[in-house]
C-alpha cells in the first residue's frame, strides 16, 4: 500500500497548487515586511526548468505577461508592485551570465535574499555560488529566505539538506519555507543555531530546528509569530576553539622564553598583536589554538594569480585557520576576499639608517679651525717671515738687526716658535722688528687659547660625520637599502626622482635581517613600520657613545591601518570587533605596548645608561690618539727632513770635490804653456 502514498500526495499537491502558490507569495511578503527595512536591497534568485519562457517572462514583467504566469513572476510582480525595496533579479543559468552582470556594477551589500530554489543539490549550490560570485554584494549576514514550493515526504530532510549546504556558505541568518507533511495546510519555516545544541555545536551544523508554520487561512498567518531571524550568535561560546596563523615578526608576535614538548615547538606568549589576540579569546570564552607560518622567505601573504593566497592568509582561506595577524595591514584584495576587523592601529613608515660614525681621533685636532681658517694661519706664518726677513736685509734703516733675522729659515724658524708658544732663540732689537714681534705674541696667543680649548673638547668627544636623514643623504651615500615590496603601495608621488632611484635599486626583505644588517653591520638601510622601529630603538638601546643604536628618519606615505583577518563571513568577526573597540577604548593596547617595551628594555642585554652631556669623562691616553698620531706623522717628517739635508749634503760635497778636481785639472796644461812663453820673452 505504500506506492499509494506518492500519487495521494500528487494528486492533494495538484489539487491545492493554487492555493499554495498564493500563501507562498503572501509569506515571502510578509517575511520581507517584517525583516527587511525599507528602501534596502533584496536579491531575488529564481530558478526554474522552463528556461524557454520562465526567463523571457521574468525579463519583461509586466500586468499582460504576470496574469496567468509562473509563482516567480507573481512574486516579482508582487514584490515591484510594494514599492518597498530595491529589487535585483538573479538568474542563475549559463545563458544569463551576460544579463546578471549588472550585479558588478552594484557597490553595497545586500540586506536580504530570497532564494527560490528546487529540491536538487547540484541546482541549489549553484545558486550559492552564482550569488558568492558577486563580490560586491554578496553578504553572507544578510537575511536569507529559502523557498522551496515542492510538497515533500520529508521536508525537514530536505531542510536540513539546504541548511547544510548553506552553512558551508557561512550562511545563519536564514529561515527554508516548505510545505508541511503533517498538516496540509500549512507551510514549515526551518532553520539552525551555529553554536546552540541540537542544531549547531561551534559554528558545525548539526540538525535543523522547527522555529514557526505558515497557517494557510485568509490571507495566511504565523502560527507562533516569533521572531523569525533572532540573534544566533553568543557572546559566550562556550570554550571553543579558535585557531590562529600567525607571523612570527617582532614586535608584534614573539617569544620570550622557549618551552619544549616532544615536538619542540616555540610558545608565542608576547607582542602587542598577541597580547589582543589573547584579549579577544578570553573575552568570547575561546581556547586557543596558534599555528606560526612556515614560509620562511615569503612570510608575508600574497595573492596568487589562481587566486589563492600564500601564508597565514592562505591558512584562512583554505579554511586551516580561523584568525590571522601580525601587523598585517589592509588593501583592497584583502578586504574583498576576508572579513576585517576593526582597525586597532595606525601606522607610517620610517626608514632605519646607519648611525653615523664618530671622526677619527687625528682628525678631531684639525676640526677646531676651518679648511679656510688654517690655510690663513700658514698664510700668515709664511708672510711674517718673509716681512722678517726683508726688513731686517734689505732695509738700511734696520741694519742694526741680529744675524737671526737676516736668514729666511731663521725667520721661520723664529715664527714657528711664536705660534707654538716656545721662545726664540734671539730677541729683536730694532724697534720696529719689536713691534711686529709683540703684535705676532698677541695674535699667536689668541689662537693658541682657542685652539686648546676646543681642542681638548674634540679630543674627548670628536664628534660625529654627517647622519642620513633624508632620501637624497641615503642617495648620496651609496650604501645599499631595500624593504618588503609590499610597502610599494604606501610610497607616494611615483613620478618623483627619489623614489623611482629607490624602487629601481632596492634589495627586497621579508624577515628582520635588513634592519639587524643597518644596526650592526651599518652598510645598509631599510624601510619598515613605525612600531618596529620603536620597538628596535627600545630594545637596542644605547651605543658606547651615549646615542640611541638605531637611527631613523621619517619617510614620507600612507597611512597603514592594522587589522587582524578572519574568512569571509566569520562567525566571529562582530564579537571580535566587539572585543578589539573594549580593547581600544579602554586603552589596553597602549598600555600593553609601553608594559612590552619596559619589559623588553628591562631584559635587553645591550641595555647602558645615556651619558649626560654636563658629567665628567676622565682624560684617557685613548683620547690622546690624535696627538700620538701628530707626533709620529712629526718624528717622520723630521726623519725625512734630517735624510733629505744628509743627501743633500752628501750630494754638495761630491759636487764641490768634483768641480775642484777639474779645476786643478783645467790649470796643469795652462801652466805649462806659460813658462814656454816667458822663455821665449827672455831669448829676446
Amino acid at each position: 500500500m505504500l506506492w499509494l502514498i506518492p500519487m495521494l500526495i500528487h494528486a492533494a499537491a495538484g489539487h491545492n497548487r493554487a492555493l499554495v502558490d498564493v500563501h507562498l507569495i503572501n509569506c515571502v511578503l510578509h517575511v520581507s515586511d517584517t525583516n527587511v527595512d525599507k528602501g534596502f536591497l533584496i536579491i531575488a534568485s529564481l530558478f526554474s526548468k522552463d528556461t524557454s519562457t520562465h526567463t523571457r517572462r521574468i525579463r519583461n514583467f509586466s500586468q499582460q505577461y504576470c496574469g496567468n504566469t509562473t509563482t516567480n513572476c507573481d512574486l516579482l510582480h508582487a514584490l515591484h508592485l510594494s514599492k518597498k525595496w530595491q529589487i535585483l533579479t538573479l538568474l542563475p543559468l549559463a545563458e544569463e551570465h551576460e544579463y546578471n552582470n549588472i550585479l558588478h556594477d552594484i557597490h553595497h551589500k545586500t540586506t536580504a535574499y530570497i532564494l527560490w530554489v528546487q529540491n536538487e543539490l547540484g541546482y541549489r549550490r549553484r545558486q550559492l555560488k552564482t550569488l558568492r560570485s558577486y563580490q560586491n554584494t554578496w553578504n553572507s549576514r544578510a537575511r536569507f529566505l529559502i523557498v522551496v514550493d515542492e510538497i515533500l515526504l520529508d521536508p525537514r530532510h530536505t531542510a536540513e539538506e539546504i541548511l547544510k549546504e548553506v552553512a558551508h556558505f557561512k550562511v545563519f541568518n536564514v529561515i527554508v519555507v516548505i510545505p508541511s507533511n503533517g498538516s496540509p495546510r500549512a507551510f514549515d519555516v526551518y532553520t539552525w543555531f551555529p553554536y546552540e545544541l541540537p542544531s549547531g555545536q561551534c559554528g558545525n551544523f548539526k540538525n535543523s530546528i522547527l522555529v514557526d508554520q505558515w497557517i494557510m487561512e485568509g490571507k495566511g498567518r504565523f502560527l507562533r509569530n516569533v521572531s523569525l531571524f533572532p540573534p544566533k550568535i553568543p557572546r559566550d561560546f562556550g570554550g571553543c576553539k579558535i585557531t590562529a596563523a600567525l607571523i612570527p615578526a617582532k614586535p608584534f608576535v614573539m617569544s620570550l622564553n622557549r618551552e619544549a614538548n616532544k615536538e619542540n615547538f616555540t610558545v608565542y606568549n608576547e607582542g602587542s598583536d598577541i597580547r589582543l589576540f589573547l584579549f579577544v579569546a578570553e573575552v568570547m570564552n575561546m581556547s586557543v589554538t596558534v599555528t606560526p607560518s612556515v614560509n620562511v622567505k615569503e612570510i608575508w601573504p600574497v595573492k596568487l594569480e589562481n587566486g589563492s593566497w600564500t601564508g597565514v592568509l592562505g591558512e584562512v582561506f583554505d579554511k586551516e585557520a580561523d584568525i590571522a595577524f601580525s601587523g598585517l595591514s589592509i588593501n583592497l584584495d584583502r578586504y574583498i576576499h576576508f572579513d576585517v576587523t576593526k582597525v586597532y592601529y595606525f601606522s607610517g613608515l620610517l626608514w632605519i639608517v646607519p648611525c653615523a660614525e664618530p671622526f677619527e681621533g687625528w682628525y678631531s685636532i684639525t676640526r677646531v679651525f676651518s679648511a679656510s681658517l688654517w690655510s690663513l694661519i700658514f698664510i700668515m706664518i709664511f708672510l711674517s717671515a718673509g716681512f722678517m726677513y726683508f726688513t731686517s736685509k734689505y732695509c738700511p734703516q734696520f741694519i742694526e738687526a741680529v744675524d737671526s733675522y737676516r736668514n729666511i729659515s731663521n725667520c721661520f724658524y723664529n715664527v714657528w716658535a711664536i705660534f707654538l708658544g716656545t721662545s726664540v732663540p734671539n730677541m729683536p732689537v730694532t724697534d720696529h722688528l719689536k713691534f711686529f714681534f709683540v703684535i705676532l705674541v698677541w695674535y699667536s696667543l689668541a689662537i693658541n687659547t682657542v685652539f686648546q680649548a676646543f681642542v681638548t673638547s674634540y679630543l674627548i668627544d670628536p664628534g660625529f660625520h654627517k647622519q642620513i636623514s633624508s632620501l637624497e643623504d641615503l642617495i648620496a651615500s651609496g650604501i645599499e637599502y631595500g624593504y618588503y615590496p609590499g610597502l610599494d603601495v604606501l610610497l607616494p608621488k611615483k613620478s618623483d626622482w627619489r623614489f623611482k632611484e629607490i624602487t629601481s635599486h632596492r634589495i627586497p626583505c621579508y624577515n628582520e635581517s635588513c634592519a639587524e644588517r643597518a644596526v650592526v653591520k651599518k652598510d645598509f638601510a631599510t624601510l619598515t613600520d613605525t612600531m618596529y622601529t620603536e620597538y628596535m630603538k627600545t630594545y637596542a638601546a644605547y651605543d658606547s657613545y651615549g646615542r640611541p643604536a638605531v637611527c631613523s628618519f621619517k619617510q614620507e606615505s600612507k597611512v597603514r591601518p592594522v587589522a587582524m583577518y578572519l574568512k569571509k563571513g566569520s562567525f566571529l568577526t562582530e564579537n571580535a570587533n566587539r572585543a578589539i573597540s573594549i580593547a581600544i577604548e579602554a586603552g589596553l593596547n597602549t598600555f600593553w605596548w609601553k608594559n612590552i617595551l619596559h619589559t623588553l628594555r628591562n631584559k635587553a642585554a645591550a641595555v647602558a645608561e645615556q651619558t649626560l652631556k654636563d658629567d665628567y669623562t676622565v682624560f684617557l691616553l685613548d683620547h690622546l690618539q690624535g696627538v700620538f698620531y701628530l707626533l709620529a706623522l712629526g718624528h717622520c717628517l723630521a726623519f725625512l727632513t734630517f735624510t733629505g739635508e744628509l743627501m743633500h749634503n752628501m750630494l754638495h760635497a761630491r759636487t764641490r770635490l768634483l768641480k775642484t778636481t777639474n779645476h786643478r785639472n783645467n790649470l796643469v796644461p795652462l801652466r805649462g804653456g806659460g813658462g814656454g812663453r816667458r822663455n821665449d820673452w827672455d831669448k829676446a
